[in-house]
């Protein structure tokens, strides 16, 4: 028997027995993935918000807008850049 029918039988057994993992393990997998994550996270947080620009900064301002009670400026180009202008990052993205 190959190693690929031997881990099939493996696993159809597991399956069979009902062996799953509990919730602490998967509590443990979470925890593993998320702080795999977080250095990802940062840096593309840190490229969004930083020196380096990207579109986040034009959503960002749409959203402010939007939480300030005007939606429609969105489509305003000054309204907008006004908006982007209050993130204190010292770009404009249109």
């Amino acid at each position: 028997m190959n190693n690929g029918a031997r881990g099939l039988k493996v696993l159809f057994e597991a399956v069979r027995r009902g062996d799953w993992p509990g919730a602490e393990r998967a509590r443990v997998y979470a925890a593993m993935i998320l702080l795999a994550y977080l250095p990802m996270i940062a840096k593309v947080y840190g490229e969004a918000t930083g020196k380096v620009g990207s579109d986040f900064l034009a959503f960002w301002g749409a959203g402010r807008l939007i939480v300030q009670g005007v939606p429609a400026q969105v489509y305003n180009l000054a309204a907008e850049q006004a908006a982007q202008g209050q993130s204190g990052t010292g770009q404009l993205v249109a």
